[in-house]
């Protein structure tokens, strides 16, 4: 039952005893059946209207117990009219008279925060005052939560002041794995980033109460150490800025607190030992947090350490680009498209983000990855072409296209076709991402699972075509090539993952002129 309108029965059960012949007993039993199903939710829903409004938030009572004699004559409808006459004074005296079995919330969110501490045995409760949740029943405790606290935000700050915390406000997620934590952390991330809510407030709020210590920590545990760090602040109660502000604030600062600790040059604070998919999340968290230049000064100002001087004023940095720590770099304007002649390179883009190579690899590393796909002649090209740099945006300079690339996680490599794996096995041991991308889109390419890199090359990434910048997403359109239909059947046209840069910009893929 819930304060708004409704009043909801879970089961109807009744058992009648009968002073008459068993052919009269049947008789009266059918039309009082009829008369349940029929009449008595209409009676009831005017009876139970008054008591219903009266009601704020959500109530649950495990039953009521309802006592009805019935003497001749009484018709079908005029019997509902009872019952549910009775049924409504049964509810007033259980809400009155505070009944063990009675349950309330002030509102939805609380009601999903108590189950949610139901089933990690943190709150009070039974299993009946949760039916709405049934469906959950099935899926682990975490797990469950995460549903609820992704369809309802504002269950953070709840949980946050709940008294089953404690004494600390984290306890809920703190003790789920970290990477349910970090999973849970990087879903309302990219939710909330897509929203773009202003961080002003939320910032001032962590320049007040403090942040941990800077430390190096990977993208899982950064995530993982926000989501925990916002409830701690949700818990201060008061009018604090909305959940999902906070942890997009808290997420940003964090970020930027770990690549100012990194030592000069190193590009992660730590080898990821499973998919990093959080750091997309986090690239977000920070692109959101500078959008305003006051904001951005607040952000550098709470992410700086301690004695670092503050940016000049006349540059713009550029926060959300991983390994840079907020070093400040001239404002670029950007021309609304541009052509390439290796914009088929794109095409590469939607293998290395399944295989989470922006996690895997540094912004410059993976840059060297892609570029050096291509034949090697035209490397020193593809590093100074103006139109990748809007898929990729690094500094050329910084990528030292000598260096070996590293040995991607054996993981990754299960899901080629058998022909592509022994290519790439083949392939320069120097250039293994280079190699690895090359194999997933030939296992993309129906019938060209074995094909050679300079045949993928001279068909599919030597192609020239257009880049095209938009508010929230990166149209490649490709000039027609022979090919094409392989691609539109691989899936490789229409719109893609995000790209790994501020804003996170959907990646478009098109072919000649199809919309």
């Amino acid at each position: 039952m819930t304060g708004a309108d409704r009043l909801v029965l879970g089961r109807v059960a009744t058992r009648c005893t009968a002073v008459a012949g068993p052919a009269v007993a049947v008789a009266t039993g059918a039309r009082l059946d009829r008369a349940v199903r029929e009449d008595l939710p209409a009676a009831l829903a005017r009876a139970a209207a008054p008591v219903i409004s009266a009601q704020e938030g959500v109530v649950r009572l495990r039953r009521l117990r309802v006592r009805l004699d019935l003497g001749d004559g009484l018709d079908e409808a005029a019997f509902a009219r009872l019952l549910a006459e009775r049924i409504v004074g049964a509810l007033k005296a259980a809400l009155a008279g505070g009944a063990r079995e009675v349950r309330h919330w002030p509102d939805h969110a609380s009601h999903m925060a108590a189950y949610i501490l139901f089933r990690a045995g943190l709150g009070r409760g039974e299993g009946w005052a949760f039916p709405d949740f049934a469906a959950l029943e099935h899926l682990p405790a975490e797990r469950a939560a995460a549903e609820l606290i992704l369809a309802r935000p504002e269950v953070l700050a709840r949980l946050a002041v709940a008294p089953a915390a404690r004494g600390d406000p984290a306890d809920p997620v703190a003790r789920w794995p970290v990477e349910a934590q970090a999973a849970l952390a990087r879903a309302l991330l990219l939710q909330a980033a897509a929203e773009a809510p202003p961080l002003e407030a939320a910032l001032r709020l962590l320049q007040e109460a403090g942040l941990p210590p800077p430390a190096r920590r990977s993208a899982a545990l950064i995530a993982a150490e926000a989501l925990r760090v916002t409830l701690r602040l949700l818990a201060r109660g008061g009018r604090e800025p909305a959940p999902q502000a906070l942890l997009l604030a808290v997420a940003a600062v964090l970020t930027l607190q770990e690549r100012a600790a990194r030592p000069a040059g190193e590009a992660r604070a730590e080898a990821p030992t499973g998919p990093d998919a959080e750091a997309a999340a986090l690239a977000a968290a920070v692109a959101c947090a500078a959008a305003g230049p006051t904001t951005r000064r607040l952000l550098f100002r709470l992410a700086r350490p301690a004695g670092q001087p503050a940016a000049p004023e006349a540059k713009a940095a550029d926060p959300a680009a991983p390994g840079r720590a907020g070093r400040a770099r001239p404002a670029a304007v950007e021309a609304p498209a541009a052509r390439s002649p290796r914009a088929g390179l794109a095409l590469l883009m939607p293998s290395a983000l399944l295989l989470d190579a922006p996690a895997c690899l540094a912004p410059t590393a993976l840059a060297q990855a892609l570029w050096q796909a291509l034949d090697p002649e035209d490397w020193a090209d593809a590093a100074q072409d103006g139109a990748l740099q809007r898929m990729l945006p690094v500094e050329p300079r910084e990528v030292d296209m000598a260096a070996p690339q590293p040995d991607p996680p054996p993981r990754l490599l299960r899901g080629l076709a058998p022909e592509a794996f022994r290519v790439m096995e083949g392939a320069d041991p120097a250039r293994r991402w280079s190699a690895l991308l090359m194999a997933d889109l030939a296992s993309r390419l129906r019938g060209l699972h074995g094909s050679s890199h300079p045949y993928l090359r001279r068909q599919f990434l030597q192609r020239p075509g257009l880049f095209d910048r938009g508010p929230d997403r990166l149209t490649v359109r490709l000039d027609p090539l022979p090919l094409g239909i392989l691609l539109r059947m691989a899936g490789l046209t229409g719109p893609q993952g995000r790209l790994p840069q501020p804003g996170l910009p959907r990646l478009v893929l098109q072919i000649g002129g199809e919309p």
